[in-house]
Formats: C-alpha cells, structure tokens, sequence
C-alpha cells in the first residue's frame, strides 16, 4: 500500500477532512499575498478559524501544512 500511494494509514494530510479544504486555500491566498506564516496564523485566528486540534494557529503549524500540501 505504501509503495502505491505514498503512505498506508496513520494521520490524513491536512486538506483531507470537510472543512479543511477551504481553510488550505486560505492560507495558499495568504501566501500568495507574500505573508509570513506567522502573519497567516494570526489572520487565520482573527477570522475564527481553527485548527484541528488546539485552540488557535501557529505559524510553525501553517509553515508545516504549507510545506506539506504543496
């Protein structure tokens, strides 16, 4: 299973689950718009938006899903 898709079980990439989706493309807009991960996290918790788990973004957790979902 690994060696077909990349990866068998374990934790889902962030993007996966409903809802999500929205909230990648929001942070792709923000990128885009030459911010920092930081400055992302700060808007993505003024917007009221939250991350999987935890209260609010930070910007090493948008540098990670960013980095990851590319």
């Amino acid at each position: 299973m690994k060696a077909k898709a990349g990866r068998c079980e374990g934790r889902k990439p962030f993007g996966h689950y409903d809802g999500e989706r929205a909230i990648l493309e929001r942070m792709r807009a923000l990128r885009q718009m030459d911010m920092g991960f930081d400055r992302i996290a700060e808007a993505l918790n003024a917007e009221g938006l939250k991350p999987r788990t935890g209260a609010r973004w930070l910007g090493r957790t948008v540098n990670n899903i960013l980095t990851l979902n590319v």
